[in-house]
């Protein structure tokens, strides 16, 4: 027992600053002989720390006063925003407001993992769309954001949201902006909103792409970036007769993603990461093939390409690649991954369609990468026959090969190669890491994607349901230790090929197991093909919208956001 005079050092985790600020556990002194009701809470940061932080000794660190300026590195290290202790340890990257007490916020987390289980819970919200033909819809967080793109009009709504503890009814703020745009995106956790525009001039022989940095909550300029608005130059490929572009966000990172396409050449890609905080390129790179790009974390991006007949997925560290326009990509990589082949009976021509992630903030390192507490995030990887095969009425057939993946997973076997370009074949990281779906249709179902759960739309009988996949880890393992072997448990799925169409050479020996719900959604019950209605995901909620506003009932947008699983 210590003596009386001999303070009690004790973490506090209610009076971290908010986003924005380096957070941090604060030391304080409390007296021995005082009574107080422990804060079960206090347990918490002490089992995050001894992760993180492993095999750095914890307690000495807690009792020398390190811990402050030890979990504000190693925050910096890994993420562009410090995470809230109890935030990570329930899996999300922003959460309460911090002017909480951290037991009433830690009751909010558990009511919003609760709040998933009965997902949907209470009535939709819905939101009156722009007029317009040219109308773009994005969404994050709590917002979201309408652009009728020639016209220069955006609108930003935003609703109510159980993690944010933002209370009632949606508010909507429309605005005339000064700069021309064809496309935008936003991200609700850095109040950022991107304004993008894509010029061709021919006399010049250039492409420009016009990026421009706004404040999401005002539409105004950002005020953390060096740089409001940067130009993107490069040559164009003379034959390409469509051009497209994309833009990704993770954390200071934004990915632009060029494709050219044209009758006489396969397609060239072009892909460039800038920061936007300090306005420097990180990456630019040219593929000399159709190809498809996306983060991996803040830090690594993704490349699926073709290569001898097959498709690989190349990885590239942002801060260790030459800040140069190159082709030479096997100089770049960090590592490549082999994806399994297609059947070889099947004849179609297998060709690289999109690749999509989940990713939001994170950075991975050794530690990170094994640690349950810290949020995962999901790759999509898809393959699709180039339109070689016509059904009975001459409509096109597709094939489709998806394979989902643990961002942690990949992480975990980049941060360990060998050696710089090391390649990793199928049979050695496939199975038991990647949920696989082989099928064929008229047209490819769209996923949604947010944290470690996917969402798509699914017709049966006539009713429209949101089917839901949640492959955390951390869950899946806890509803298998739940279960006994003689146990049948319809929302657990250890299948990886859920549909007929399964070739051998894809199946895995050790599917990746995830937890499976659908739900019904009859707001939506009156279309008659799920491929006609588009669906967005966030931490907070899943939007829904149809790309035509001829009937009455599409003219709203339909959100369906996470509400409080406890009685009021």
């Amino acid at each position: 027992m210590q003596p009386a005079h001999q303070p009690i050092h004790r973490l506090r985790t209610d009076q971290m600053p908010s986003r924005g600020v380096s957070r941090h556990v604060a030391i304080s002194e409390v007296p021995a002989r005082t009574h107080r009701r422990p804060d079960m809470t206090s347990r918490l940061p002490y089992e995050i720390l001894s992760n993180v932080f492993q095999p750095l000794d914890t307690r000495s660190l807690v009792n020398s006063g390190q811990v402050s300026r030890r979990w504000r590195t190693a925050i910096e290290s890994s993420s562009t925003h410090g995470y809230d202790i109890a935030l990570a340890a329930a899996g999300l990257h922003i959460g309460p407001p911090s002017r909480l007490l951290s037991s009433r916020r830690l009751r909010i987390i558990q009511d919003y993992e609760r709040a998933w289980r009965v997902f949907p819970l209470g009535s939709c919200i819905t939101i009156p769309k722009l007029p317009g033909d040219s109308l773009c819809v994005r969404a994050s967080g709590n917002v979201v954001a309408q652009a009728i793109l020639g016209e220069r009009i955006l609108s930003i709504t935003r609703f109510f949201s159980l993690r944010l503890q933002v209370d009632g009814p949606p508010s909507t703020a429309t605005y005339k902006m000064e700069e021309s745009f064809d496309n935008f995106w936003v991200d609700a956790a850095q109040d950022l909103l991107v304004l993008g525009e894509l010029f061709h001039q021919p006399q010049a022989g250039e492409n420009i792409l016009q990026l421009h940095i706004k404040c999401l909550s005002t539409a105004g300029a950002h005020r953390d970036t060096a740089v409001h608005s940067k130009s993107f130059t490069w040559t164009p490929f003379p034959s390409a007769e469509d051009r497209s572009h994309d833009v990704a966000i993770a954390g200071d990172h934004i990915l632009i993603m060029c494709s050219e396409h044209g009758r006489r050449f396969e397609g060239r890609s072009s892909f460039m990461v800038w920061n936007w905080r300090v306005g420097e390129t990180r990456l630019l790179l040219l593929v000399n093939e159709p190809a498809k790009c996306n983060f991996l974390d803040t830090h690594h991006v993704l490349v699926m390409d073709e290569f001898s007949g097959g498709h690989q997925i190349l990885v590239y560290d942002l801060f260790t690649s030459r800040n140069a326009w190159t082709t030479e990509r096997d100089a770049l990589y960090c590592c490549r991954f082999i994806l399994a082949p297609p059947d070889g009976d099947i004849s179609w021509e297998i060709g690289v369609r999109t690749i999509a992630s989940s990713t939001a903030f994170h950075t991975w390192d050794n530690s990170s990468v094994d640690n349950r507490y810290l949020p995962d995030s999901l790759i999509r990887l898809v393959v699709q026959d180039e339109d070689l095969c016509l059904d009975d009425e001459e409509d096109p057939v597709f094939r489709m090969i998806e394979f989902t993946i643990s961002t942690s997973s990949l992480m975990r076997l980049v941060l360990s190669a060998p050696s710089p370009g090391h390649t990793y074949e199928w049979n050695k990281w496939g199975p038991g890491s990647t949920h696989v779906v082989d099928k064929e249709g008229m047209w490819c179902d769209e996923f949604a994607m947010a944290g470690t759960r996917t969402f798509h739309l699914e017709r049966t009988d006539r009713k429209m349901y949101l089917h839901i996949r949640d492959f955390d880890r951390k869950r899946v393992q806890e509803r298998i230790a739940g279960t006994s072997s003689a146990d049948s448990d319809a929302g657990l799925q250890r299948s990886s090929i859920l549909h007929e169409l399964s070739p051998q050479s894809i199946r895995t020996a050790r599917p990746l197991p995830h937890l499976y719900r659908k739900v019904r959604v009859p707001q939506l019950d009156h279309i008659k093909d799920p491929d006609y209605c588009n669906v967005l995901a966030t931490e907070d909620a899943v939007i829904l919208y149809r790309f035509s506003s001829v009937r009455q009932q599409d003219r709203f947008i339909i959100v369906l956001p996470l509400r409080s699983s406890l009685p009021e």
